[in-house]
């Protein structure tokens, strides 16, 4: 499981996502998206294992 945190300046996002490719995508469709100049994201990996 992939965790993203989008903190932006007026908005802020989490999303969760099972495989990778889907993760990374997102992360790009984030950077390019022109919301606004200071951002952070954030990428986490969580294991399957418990």
């Amino acid at each position: 499981m992939y965790t993203i945190k989008f903190q932006g300046a007026k908005n802020k996002m989490e999303f969760e996502y099972k495989t990778l490719p889907h993760a990374i995508h997102a992360v790009l469709n984030m950077i390019y998206r022109p919301v606004s100049t200071d951002y952070t994201i954030t990428f986490t990996r969580q294991s399957d294992k418990k």
